[in-house]
């Protein structure tokens, strides 16, 4: 099995003016997502820095709280590589930690980016090397962003297990799990929202006069309806905002 760069987002741990950095670390083998005592732990054999100046390199396990991966088993998944070959249907993972999808090809794992599929029932995009979740696609795009960062463990200021040596933590570290969700304007212009009626109107009235003139919403601009339909809502979930800028760019008025 070709080897797979498993990119552990680099996290930096302050204690007063002190920080360090944790490496990227080059897994020799996939990852191992099992569950141990009731909570999901991710294996992999990495190569570590060892001795006090940390300039050789060993092999080691390492282990944290969390996956990186959206589905932790290999899914079913049609995609083209490119737009010159036909489509192909291969298992595949996707690792949200380095945006890499994982795709059983010719009995070998092949690392690929830039692809856009669907897995089981997600539609993921690829915007400038990182994946989104597509959850509507229409003039303004409402996408969902899934960030995994890692978390080390901290053993008087030093990263446990990055060559400091080892201490009586169960596991290295956590995967820390976030989720961001974006509106996309007129130009690929993308605009961070919080999910709540509030923080979305402040975008569409603030992006309004630059964006929805091009093209997009025009019928907000004649008909404000949706604007004030979202100021009567307390609050608001994924498909209530998808059903609104569907219905908003609809032929006709509700």
């Amino acid at each position: 099995m070709n080897k797979i760069l498993f990119l552990l987002i680099a996290f930096m741990a302050f204690s007063g003016t002190y920080a360090q950095n944790l490496n990227v670390l080059l897994s020799s083998q996939m990852p191992k997502v099992e569950i141990i005592d009731g909570k999901k732990v991710t294996t992999v054999e990495v190569k570590a820095q060892t001795g006090d100046s940390g300039s050789s390199l060993a092999p080691r396990s390492v282990s944290f709280l969390g996956s990186p991966f959206f589905i932790d088993t290999f899914q079913p998944v049609t995609f083209s590589v490119d737009s010159s070959t036909a489509p192909i249907t291969a298992p595949v993972l996707l690792n949200l930690a380095n945006d890499e999808i994982l795709a059983q090809l010719a009995d070998k794992i092949t690392p690929l980016r830039r692809i856009n599929f669907t897995l089981a029932g997600h539609e993921f995009v690829n915007i400038k090397d990182r994946y989104y979740e597509q959850l509507f696609g229409g003039k303004v795009k409402f996408l969902k962003r899934y960030e995994r960062s890692l978390v080390p463990v901290l053993i008087n200021n030093s990263i446990a297990g990055s060559g400091y040596g080892r201490s009586n933590q169960k596991y290295d570290g956590e995967i820390g799990n976030k989720e961001i969700y974006y509106l996309v304007f007129h130009g690929d212009k993308m605009k961070v929202i919080n999910m709540n009626p509030k923080s979305i109107l402040s975008v569409l009235k603030k992006e309004n006069k630059g964006h929805f003139v091009n093209g997009d919403f025009e019928r907000i601009n004649e008909n404000d309806i949706y604007i004030k339909a979202l100021e009567k809502l307390s609050k608001i979930d994924e498909k209530t905002l998808a059903k609104i800028l569907s219905d908003a760019e609809s032929a006709v008025l509700p």
